[in-house]
């Protein structure tokens, strides 16, 4: 499955470890909120948050930092790590994002 990236590094393939028998848990981003001091954080499909900040030189996201650059990633999809920790959590609230 091709996945978009989204820091400076080019669309990359993400495959399952043939090693553990795991595949990563993929989930869409639907929206984008702000944390407490302001960090953008993608909101994905399964419910939780991860964050996608613009910290440069570390982390180059300036798209990021508006609304049209954060509208033309809503759908890219993510690893979720938190639902690749848990192995997958069906008991998550729906997210309104509206």
């Amino acid at each position: 499955m091709l996945v978009h990236s989204i820091s400076s590094v080019p669309i990359r393939e993400i495959r399952a470890n043939p090693w553990l028998n795991h595949s990563p848990m993929q989930q869409p981003i639907i929206d984008f909120d702000q944390d407490e001091v302001g960090d953008w954080r993608a909101i994905l499909a399964c419910g939780h948050r991860q964050h996608v900040r613009h910290n440069p030189p570390l982390v180059e996201r300036p798209w990021v930092l508006s609304a049209e650059g954060r509208a033309r990633f809503v759908g890219v999809v993510l690893v979720c790590k938190r639902c690749d920790e848990e192995g997958g959590d069906e008991s998550l609230p729906s997210v309104n994002h509206g």
